[in-house]
């Protein structure tokens, strides 16, 4: 993962070999049913991913905005994801998604509830023809410290506890 700003740069074939060991992780997953384990509760740090949208908010920020962080924080009580990406100068972009944990599985269902960009502290709702209804992510990988996600357009996203 080293040297690909978070999975953007693909030197190599660093991308690929960095997807065999999330696969290889995901084959000594300690945490069984990891979509409905408290352990998934929290708020995660982006480490990597192949996330395109992702990546072009890293880098190109949101109109004069640099990114600062990429954040998700999921709640099992209230079954709820929060994506966050934080930009300079009072800006993000925040989705809201309603979760629905499969039992006895990795998969996690969710849909969007709520989107919106805040410019420099102004709210901008998204349109809700623009929401994702019906999609899921797969806790492949599930520990104290890493979680380890495949999505149902086959990205995939490590993310560090905060």
């Amino acid at each position: 993962m080293e040297g690909s700003d978070r999975g953007r740069i693909n030197l190599g074939g660093g991308r690929e070999r960095t997807i065999q060991a999330i696969q290889a992780l995901a084959a000594a997953n300690p945490t069984p049913n990891s979509a409905t384990s408290p352990l998934a509760s929290g708020t995660w740090d982006l480490v990597w991913t192949t996330e395109e949208e992702i990546h072009l908010f890293r880098k190109q920020g949101l109109l004069g905005c640099t990114c600062q962080a990429v954040l998700q924080t999921t709640e099992q009580s209230t079954q709820r994801l929060e994506n966050i990406i934080e930009f300079s100068q009072n800006s993000a972009l925040r989705i809201i998604s309603k979760l629905s944990p499969e039992p006895s599985s990795p998969r996690v269902y969710f849909t969007w509830e709520d989107a919106r960009v805040i410019y420099k502290g102004f709210v901008l709702p998204f349109p809700s023809f623009f929401f994702v209804k019906n999609a899921y992510y797969d806790n492949i990988y599930l520990d104290s410290e890493i979680r380890c996600v495949r999505d149902i357009r086959g990205n995939y996203l490590v993310v560090r506890r905060v």
